[in-house]
């Protein structure tokens, strides 16, 4: 399982962004509040939670390990 992952913005989607680790980008799902302050080109790390399902594979990136905490205690 994916538990961080540390790059940098090559592109913001609606939701997520698109973060380029040694030559492979990975779509991250982040919080609004994440998304609107992330610049492209600027390096980035986040704690990842990897969500495998039937249907998808999602990854969930925080900023602090208290709000990846919260999504987990959530879930």
């Amino acid at each position: 399982m994916i538990a961080r992952i540390t790059g940098k913005v090559l592109e913001k989607e609606e939701k997520a962004v698109i973060v380029d680790v040694g030559g492979i980008g990975y779509r991250v799902m982040v919080l609004g509040r994440v998304l609107h302050k992330l610049k492209t080109g600027e390096n980035v790390s986040f704690k990842i939670h990897h969500h495998v399902s039937d249907e998808a594979e999602n990854l969930f990136g925080f900023e602090e390990k208290e709000y990846l905490d919260m999504f987990n205690l959530l879930l």
